[in-house]
Formats: C-alpha cells, sequence, structure tokens
C-alpha cells in the first residue's frame, strides 16, 4: 500500500495544495475567536447595562419623594432658624475676641447668644473696678465686636465684682 498525497479538485478542475487547507482551517479558526469575542464582549456590556439601570434604580429609591410642606411644618422650619443662625456663628473667633487678655483678673462665667441679631451677653466676674471697666475696654477694642456696653455690675459678699456686658458680633 502505497500513501500519495491528498488531492482534492474543485469543480473549476484546480487541486487545493496542502497550504491551502491549512489557510483555510486557520482563517476558520481566526473567524471563530473573533465571533467568540464579539458575543463575550455583547455580554460584558449587557451586564454593566443592567448594573448601572440597578443603581439608577436605586439611587432613585434612595430620593425621598418631593412633599409639600404643610403650615405647621413651615412654621417648624422658621422657628429652628435662629438655632442654625448661632451654630454657624464663627465660635473660634467669637470665643478668641471674648477671652480676658493676661494679666487681667477676669473670669468668663458664661456667654449667651442671641443668634438674630448676632448679640453676645458675656457674664464675668472680676477681681476689682479696673479690671471689669479694663475688660469692658478691651472688649471695645477688639475687632469683631461692636456696640460694647456695660449692661449690670454688683459686688457680691465675697467682694470683687460681678458683672454682664452686652456686645454686637460684626466681623
Amino acid at each position: 500500500m502505497s500513501v500519495r498525497p491528498l488531492r482534492f479538485d474543485s469543480r473549476f478542475g484546480a487541486s487545493f495544495a496542502p497550504w491551502h487547507w491549512a489557510f483555510t482551517l486557520a482563517s476558520g479558526l481566526a473567524l471563530a475567536v473573533a465571533v467568540g469575542e464579539i458575543i463575550h464582549v455583547t455580554d460584558v456590556h449587557l451586564v454593566l447595562v443592567r448594573e448601572s439601570q440597578q443603581v439608577d434604580d436605586q439611587r432613585r429609591a434612595r430620593q425621598a419623594p418631593a412633599v409639600p410642606l404643610t403650615h405647621v411644618q413651615s412654621e417648624q422650619i422658621h422657628a429652628l432658624n435662629p438655632y442654625i443662625a448661632a451654630l454657624n456663628l464663627p465660635w473660634d473667633q467669637v470665643f478668641k475676641a471674648v477671652r480676658p487678655p493676661k494679666g487681667r483678673e477676669v473670669y468668663l462665667l458664661g456667654l449667651d447668644v442671641e443668634p438674630d441679631a448676632a448679640k453676645l451677653h458675656i457674664d464675668a466676674t472680676a477681681a476689682n473696678f479696673e479690671a471689669m471697666t479694663g475688660y469692658v475696654g478691651d472688649l471695645a477694642a477688639r475687632s469683631g465686636l461692636v456696640d460694647v456696653y456695660l449692661v449690670k455690675h454688683e459686688i457680691p459678699k465675697e467682694g470683687g465684682y460681678r458683672f454682664e456686658v452686652e456686645a454686637r458680633w460684626a466681623p
């Protein structure tokens, strides 16, 4: 039995050489790989679109629907505005402005705020009259405080002075 080369005749009478078969097989494999990649990319794209839609749906679900305010809710919001204004004061700057200078025998007891007018009520105690009036003068000279007034003062039995100063915060 002898082996003879494989030969196929086409319709046109030409025969395929072995390299033609290799080329055809390689082209078919390349086409199959390309089709597989297209299918994979399409699947990945569909997954990404589906996940994007899920994220959008979750975001829409988290957003509260717009509900019109009732008259009572509107009044409650307006009642909170002064407290929010008080929280929005630059507290670091306010505390630095009302801090007694070193060497003055003045001690702060309290600080109240009227946020609508940015008015500060400072309660303090001083060792003597000069320390009290000097502190009020220091407050009047500081930037950020205007309309500084000694509103009330008293001399407690223990000695010294207890006083109240009013000032308006205007940075």
